[in-house]
């Protein structure tokens, strides 16, 4: 197969994983008329083949769970099988025929909701896809992001800030305080003793003093 096929096989598994089942459809049912009639060389049938497989079963998950056309999912899912493919791609036809007749046991009710299609990570990788493609899958469906503010997911972590440290004085020590007591206290002055002039003369007795009087007056008369 050229990079043709491979490129639109890739397209079609990007329009089912986005839920444009009948651009889908459209691809997968051009890729399998490619196919038909299969190649007589041996190595060309062989790949052709697988490509059928991968092909095929992406068109009956399309029909199955897409377009809820469950016929022709049953034959999309029988032509994986008759195509000989790898395990891997035979359990999930398998898995598909198993739904198809839950289905067709189930009483249809017309007010059931159509089942959801299964996402295209549960959709088996195509090993004859080259390196390219596959990247050429992954850029062509972004992936969503988790969140607008990635810097804002890890919530910072509270940073205690230090209490202050209050320095207290410590307790004084009661004999400091009396020795403080002691030294600040002024000394009392002692009273000076009552120290006789020299100059002054010795007391006179008061009943000389009169008669000292009394003679100064005869005198003066």
């Amino acid at each position: 197969m050229d990079g043709d096929f491979q490129t639109r096989y890739v397209a079609a598994e990007q329009a089912y994983g986005a839920g444009d089942f009948q651009t889908a459809q459209a691809i997968t049912s051009a890729l399998l008329a490619e196919l038909d009639p299969l190649p007589d060389a041996t190595e060309e049938r062989h790949a052709a083949l697988a490509w059928q497989a991968f092909v095929a079963l992406l068109a009956g998950h399309i029909h199955l769970y897409g377009l809820q056309q469950p016929d022709q999912a049953h034959g999309l899912y029988s032509l994986v099988l008759s195509s000989h493919p790898p395990d891997t791609l035979r359990q999930l036809a398998e898995q598909g025929l198993e739904r198809l007749a839950e289905q067709n046991s189930t009483p249809t009710v017309s007010t059931a909701q159509p089942e959801p299609a299964p996402t295209q990570a549960s959709l088996i990788s195509d090993p004859f896809l080259a390196a390219s493609s596959s990247e050429a899958t992954q850029a062509g469906i972004p992936q969503a992001q988790t969140t607008a503010t990635p810097w804002l997911d890890r919530t910072p972590e509270p940073v205690n800030k230090p209490e202050p440290v209050v320095e207290k004085d410590p307790l004084p020590d009661p004999a400091t305080i009396q020795d403080e007591a002691i030294a600040e206290e002024p000394f009392a002055e002692a009273p000076e003793p009552n120290v006789p002039e020299a100059n002054s003369s010795p007391p006179v007795a008061e009943g000389l003093l009169q008669k000292l009087k009394a003679g100064r007056l005869r005198v003066d008369l």
